[in-house]
């Protein structure tokens, strides 16, 4: 027997993928944090990392999202869900800190910008970095939408499976 074929499906996860990396995107580049509007978009290179991908095991199929990794880390999911304080060893790395102040144009209270960088990393460190919920607040609205739409592209497949493998004369209603 003739297996249904997803094709209407995996063309609505490939819209709502690109949908969701867009707003994803969106998201990193307009919430501003004043003084230095967003701190989580200084270079853009966290949003123009993210991307999509849709991953088929059997008749299971998921979406996944990701974006550019250091030290083992999405860096779009410590955006999200915030780093915990904690000893020296959170510390993220202070080069990074340090091309973060110039891209945002920050030059720090100490004369050596190095210096400036270990010292934010250190408080980073400290104190944590609260979570910005990215996912939700980007997503989350369009989330019934997108929901529909994967429904209604299903429907749409099985009910060519049918219409391709079961005789009329087999079919109720």
């Amino acid at each position: 027997m003739a297996k249904v074929v997803y094709t209407r499906t995996k063309r609505a996860l490939n819209d709502i993928g690109r949908m969701a990396v867009s707003r994803i995107r969106r998201f990193l580049t307009q919430e501003g944090h004043p003084p230095h509007g967003n701190p989580s978009q200084a270079t853009g290179a966290t949003g123009r990392s993210t991307n999509y991908a849709i991953q088929q095991s059997g008749d299971v199929y998921k979406m996944g999202i990701s974006s550019r990794s250091r030290g083992g880390y999405q860096i779009l999911n410590i955006i999200d869900k915030g780093r915990s304080k904690g000893g020296p060893s959170n510390a993220p790395p202070y080069d990074e800190i340090l091309e973060w102040m110039r891209a945002k144009g920050i030059r720090g209270t100490r004369k050596n910008p190095k210096a400036n960088a270990i010292g934010i990393a250190q408080g980073i460190a400290a104190n944590g970095v609260r979570p910005r919920n990215v996912f939700d607040k980007a997503l989350n609205p369009e989330r019934p939408k997108w929901e529909e739409k994967i429904q209604v592209a299903i429907g749409k497949d099985i009910d060519t499976y049918v219409d391709e493998n079961m005789p009329k004369q087999n079919r109720k209603g």
